[in-house]
């Protein structure tokens, strides 16, 4: 389900696939896990993984750069739009219908 929601959201755009895919994931999974949102203060410029031989490292953007990237995309809006993703004024990020 995860990779359809990803798939589906990265249609959206041209620029910033990256940022967005992994906002995307992100926000699906904590939503399947029970939460509401997902708080980009929490998680923003820290590894989320790494292998155990240390080569794979995933790394969540910047802050900055991750807000500015999902407010430059036509599938992210502020409460009360009607667009799949919710970016508020804390850097909180929702599925739109919650």
């Amino acid at each position: 389900m995860d990779i359809h929601f990803i798939r589906f959201i990265v249609s959206f755009t041209q620029q910033n696939k990256e940022d967005l895919s992994f906002a995307a994931a992100l926000v699906s999974r904590y939503v399947r896990d029970g939460h509401i949102c997902l708080d980009l203060n929490d998680i923003a410029g820290k590894v989320i993984f790494k292998s155990e031989d240390g080569k794979n490292i995933i790394e969540c953007p910047q802050l900055q750069v991750w807000i500015a990237s999902l407010k430059s995309a036509s599938c992210a809006g502020e409460p009360g739009d009607f667009k799949p993703l919710i970016l508020d004024e804390k850097a909180s990020l929702y599925l739109q219908r919650y």
